[in-house]
């Protein structure tokens, strides 16, 4: 008998779900002091790692400006590279300090989500398969 179990197993790495949301984080202009305060809208993509970061709009004394958009769509994955985690530009690899803010706010976003939680199956009858079956995510 091959029954399948499923294993469920709290995920804190990514958020998988497919809805979109609102961050509000400052971009610090090079190595000035100053900053922008801008909010953006980030949607998660389904088929790749990465984010689609779109409607860039500054914040002045706490009001969002709804004028076009401040920055053209950016796209932002996070990789490991050297045992860190970075987060970078999806096209080139490269970290910036516009890369840094946003997936810094993204990071407290998930944080503050209920866990998201992936379902892993294994086989019951077998002690070698009681290992989760992984994906790369």
């Amino acid at each position: 008998m091959n029954n399948k179990l499923a294993h469920i197993l709290p995920l804190q790495q990514k958020i998988t779900v497919n809805q979109s949301f609102e961050i509000k984080f400052d971009f610090p202009v090079d190595d000035s002091g100053l900053a922008i305060s801008l909010s953006a809208q980030v949607h998660p993509n389904d088929n790749e790692p990465f984010y689609l970061i779109n409607d860039f709009h500054i914040i002045i004394s706490g009001v969002v400006k709804d004028d076009s958009s401040a920055l053209p769509p950016q796209e932002i994955k996070m990789i490991v590279r050297n045992s860190k985690c970075l987060w970078v530009h999806r096209d080139v690899e490269r970290e910036t300090l516009l890369s840094v803010a946003i997936g810094k706010e993204i990071e407290q976003k998930r944080s503050l989500q209920a866990p998201v939680f992936f379902v892993r199956s294994f086989d019951a009858l077998s002690e070698s398969s009681l290992t989760p079956q992984l994906q790369d995510y």
